[in-house]
């Protein structure tokens, strides 16, 4: 009889040591879990900076490189992007930048020409400067552009896509990357002041060798008009 309740006692006490024995499993279970999602976001965290950090060296280049490009271009007459403004006073200017928007009057020009708008909405430049794009600005309380930053309008940047459309990309040639895309950039001209001094704004976007991870930078740059 004395034996039977020795035996119930041990299974008792055996009973108890499973359920802990199991606890201690679930914990240590729970807390593996735990440590490898912590893991595995500071994994995912750490590579995203990264490819930011790339994605954004890519874009100050590609800035610079804008920049040189833009410059020679606006600077060259040759080009006529912009009309020549030798003979029109410091009252005409706000006029010269009103008519070079999207949708102002047609420019006259000192010889009597039209001068060609290439700076729309859309950033075709006329299909003859892609890239060229009108500025959001109210003028005597008429709307001129979109109310849409360059970045975000349609058929520009293209930031999900293939490839950019009506902006300019810069080629590996000139920017060795290794970027899931080649970076892009538009232009907007932003008038021009008393001093003839011509204003403009570069918008460049690139990205990271994960083609979701994207940086735009703007900058806005000043040169002689003479």
């Amino acid at each position: 009889m004395r034996q039977q309740k020795f035996t119930r006692l041990n299974n008792q006490q055996g009973g108890y040591v499973l359920i802990i024995v199991l606890s201690m499993l679930v914990l240590i279970s729970l807390m593996v879990v735990a440590t490898y999602v912590s893991t595995e976001t500071n994994l995912k965290t750490s590579s995203y900076d990264s490819d930011r950090k790339y994605a954004l060296s890519i874009a100050e280049q590609a800035t610079k490189i804008a920049s040189q490009q833009i410059a020679q271009q606006f600077s060259d007459p040759q080009n006529g992007i912009l009309p020549p403004i030798t003979d029109y006073d410091q009252s005409q200017y706000p006029v010269i930048f009103s008519q070079l928007l999207e949708g102002g009057s047609a420019l006259k020009t000192v010889d009597g020409k039209e001068w060609p708008q290439y700076f729309t909405n859309n950033c075709s430049g006329r299909g003859k400067y892609p890239g060229f794009c009108a500025p959001s600005a109210i003028i005597d309380g008429k709307q001129y552009g979109n109310g849409t930053p360059v970045s975000s309008r349609p058929n520009v940047f293209n930031e999900f896509g293939q490839q950019c459309q009506n902006a300019i990309t810069i080629s590996k040639n000139n920017l060795p990357n290794i970027s899931s895309r080649n970076p892009c950039y538009v232009v907007e001209f932003l008038g021009i002041n008393p001093e003839r001094i011509l204003r403009y704004r570069i918008t460049v976007i690139a990205w990271g060798q994960n083609p979701k991870t994207t940086v735009k930078l703007e900058s806005t740059y000043e040169i002689s008009y003479d």
